[in-house]
């Protein structure tokens, strides 16, 4: 089977070419995956990633099931944030009742299961929106991950 090893993402799809030997050989095959939660496979041999991992995929002769090719299929896993983190210091610090906290001067970076990283300032939620007197510490929230940041003064 070409290829005998493919790399694809979720929701993506690759389709191996079958070849046989020899060239007059019956070429009817039924396709089979190891694991269809990570790649499954139609009937006409299109695999598609469904979640992160590995799979083997089958095409069996019809004629003699011990007759049969393979490819191995790795599904990338969804990017996923794991974490932020925040450098910088607010360039404000001074705050009337009723403020809303100015992020101004930092940087909220989130990480990610493929080790990259990237600059989520701009869509991280500041929360209290409206400051009071008794407020020490503002909470950023991006993707379910909180920084926070105290002493306000």
């Amino acid at each position: 089977m070409i290829p005998n090893s493919a790399s694809i993402s979720i929701n993506e799809t690759v389709t191996p070419t079958l070849s046989f030997q020899p060239s007059d050989a019956t070429k009817t095959v039924t396709w089979s995956s190891s694991d269809s939660s990570i790649a499954s496979v139609s009937t006409t041999g299109t695999i598609t990633g469904k979640n992160g991992g590995s799979a083997t995929i089958y095409a069996k002769s019809t004629l003699n099931q011990n007759i049969y090719a393979t490819v191995s299929i790795t599904v990338k896993a969804a990017k996923q944030c794991v974490g932020i983190s925040y450098t910088g210091t607010p360039e404000k610090l001074d705050y009337f009742e009723g403020e809303s906290f100015d992020p101004t001067g930092i940087t909220v970076t989130a990480r990610y299961n493929d080790d990259s990283t990237s600059d989520v300032t701009s869509q991280v939620v500041w929360s209290p929106s409206k400051l009071t007197l008794e407020t020490s510490e503002v909470t950023g929230t991006f993707n379910g991950f909180n920084v926070y940041f105290k002493p306000l003064k």
